[in-house]
């Protein structure tokens, strides 16, 4: 990793290529803008495909707005190039016109400029700065901006979040369900495109095989994994684990894999539901995948989702999986064939599923083993890689006038 450019309102803007002996396979650069490296799906996806992009001789560098606390940070790629705007938490309006600056300064010597999210202010700053430096502006659609921007986003900065979206000469969404939603809203659809999420299903297995980081209760274990916010849905995880067991299910205990601002709101709920005794929240982890392993079922509550990594790598391990029929996972599991679906905040739904599958489990877990070959096939990690760069290198060959 190369963290580059610390110094408040200067710093090393100009492209560096530590290793110039290597030949250049494609050329293209490329400067990627993330508001922050706060541990998400999204900024895993884009990070994967930046050190991807990178091996195939592309040039990227990654221009991170708000720094905020290390120990809220995505693990970060060997060979990922940083470049923070500012050296600590300053004021919006502060972080908003250097970002401006800094993104405008490497996009003038750069084929493309990419907005790493579909909505918070690095989607502003990226259209912005590519508009001013006259470069081809790219968004990937990790989520459904509406939905997205309803719950993190104050409403006096949507507009100007939707400008830059629908203004983009390329849009890239993570599944076919929000490509077609995207298209139905855009102006200009034909920019619109679909390159799934992918994963490294070796190295899911491989990191698997380690210790859990946290201990795990004995007997059947229910896991979640992802941020404790309101778009992931643990509460209809913890209000369906307390039904289940009303409802006479095999005992079992729920661990939830994550962090977030609803960490103490979901606490407080299993207290009052009487099973803060077998509901645990283990807080962050660097690797998730040895609990998710563990588990006996593994669930996805989300009120709403692109296309989550955390489905594919519990299919990846075999795992049987029971999800919110939202779009995202309706389309990894091709509606119930590789695992259960449930309506979205359906409490008594999921119990059912729950109670069922710990009572007869052989049902999930061959739709599980079916849907593992699946995830081979279709959802790699470089094929993913590739088929975005070529949009971007297509991109890289136009000269915007603005």
């Amino acid at each position: 990793m190369s963290l580059v450019g610390e110094a408040e309102g200067g710093g090393a803007h100009e492209w560096s290529d530590p290793d110039r002996s290597r030949p250049a396979a494609v050329g293209l650069k490329v400067v990627l803008v993330e508001p922050d490296l706060e541990d998400s799906g999204a900024i895993r996806v884009d990070l994967q495909r930046a050190v991807r992009w990178g091996e195939l001789g592309a040039r990227v560098v990654v221009v991170v707005l708000e720094r905020k606390e290390e120990r809220e940070w995505v693990p970060i790629p060997a060979g990922v190039e940083i470049r923070f705007v500012t050296k600590r938490t300053r004021r919006f309006r502060y972080v908003y016109a250097l970002g401006l600056l800094k993104v405008w300064w490497l996009a003038r010597r750069s084929d493309a400029v990419l907005s790493g999210r579909e909505m918070q202010f690095g989607v502003v700053v990226a259209a912005k700065a590519a508009r001013a430096a006259r470069r081809p502006l790219a968004v990937t659609m990790h989520s459904w901006q509406e939905k997205a921007m309803a719950e993190h986003v104050e409403p006096r900065y949507r507009d100007s979040m939707r400008e830059a979206v629908a203004g983009a000469d390329l849009v890239v969404c993570v599944s076919d369900a929000l490509a077609v939603a995207t298209r139905a809203s855009s102006p200009r659809p034909e920019r619109v495109h679909t390159v799934r999420n992918g994963i490294d299903a070796e190295l899911v297995r491989r990191s698997a095989s380690s210790p859990p980081e946290v201990p795990l209760p004995e007997g059947p274990l229910v896991v979640g994994c992802g941020r404790l916010n309101d778009e992931k849905g643990f509460d209809v995880l913890v209000r369906a684990h307390a039904q289940a067991l009303a409802d006479g299910a095999t005992p079992h205990s729920v661990v939830v894999v994550g962090e977030g601002p609803r960490r103490a709101a979901l606490q407080s709920l299993a207290r009052e539901l009487g099973v803060e005794g077998t509901v645990t929240f283990t807080g962050f982890a660097s690797n998730p995948w040895p609990v998710l392993a563990r588990a006996d079922l593994f669930v996805l509550p989300s009120r709403y989702e692109g296309l989550t990594l955390t489905l594919l790598e519990a299919l990846a391990l075999g795992v049987p999986v029971a999800a919110s029929q939202c779009e995202g996972p309706e389309e990894i599991l091709e509606g119930g064939r590789y695992g259960a679906l449930f309506p979205v905040e359906d409490v008594a739904a999921l119990a059912r599923v729950i109670g069922r599958h710990l009572r007869d489990p052989d049902d999930l877990v061959e739709r599980a083993a079916a849907g593992a070959a699946v995830v081979a096939e279709r959802y790699d990690v470089a094929s993913a890689a590739l088929a975005h760069l070529e949009l971007l290198q297509q991109l890289g060959k136009v000269r915007v006038r603005r």
